[in-house]
């Protein structure tokens, strides 16, 4: 079986502002928290918290590899983006090196960057030599 790891975070905003309606990133986040709870596989794994005055989402660990689970963070990174489409933040992954699903090439790392709600995929340039 291929592993999946993945570590990262992300700020939740409506808007790029900063100046966001409290009710309303309460109302997205209680939505994110429900999208997630149907995601078994990630109990333990992830958690929206609040801190000095901000609201993050964090997932990170280290799972039995599917597609259904790559899936699966990919509609909780889509959510993200088109309801609360003033986010930012990172995901770094590491796939197995057997893994068929891995990103292209010999470098099993990628980071996914959100900046205001969109998501693009790089290949990670801090673990690409490990």
């Amino acid at each position: 079986m291929s592993l999946y790891e993945f570590h990262g975070w992300f700020t939740l905003w409506h808007s790029s502002d900063q100046v966001d309606d409290e009710d309303l990133v309460f109302r997205r986040k209680t939505e994110l928290i429900a999208l997630m709870s149907g995601m078994d596989w990630l109990a333990g794994a992830s958690d929206v918290v609040r801190l000095n005055g901000e609201s993050y989402l964090r997932l990170h660990g280290t799972v039995d590899f599917s597609a259904e689970r790559l899936a699966d963070i990919d509609r909780i990174l889509a959510s993200i983006g088109s309801r609360l489409p003033g986010s930012h933040g990172l995901l770094y992954e590491r796939f197995d090196d057997d893994n068929a699903l891995a990103p292209t090439g010999s470098d099993p790392f990628r980071v996914r960057v959100m900046t205001h709600g969109v998501v693009q995929v790089q290949s990670d340039p801090f673990f690409a030599h490990v």
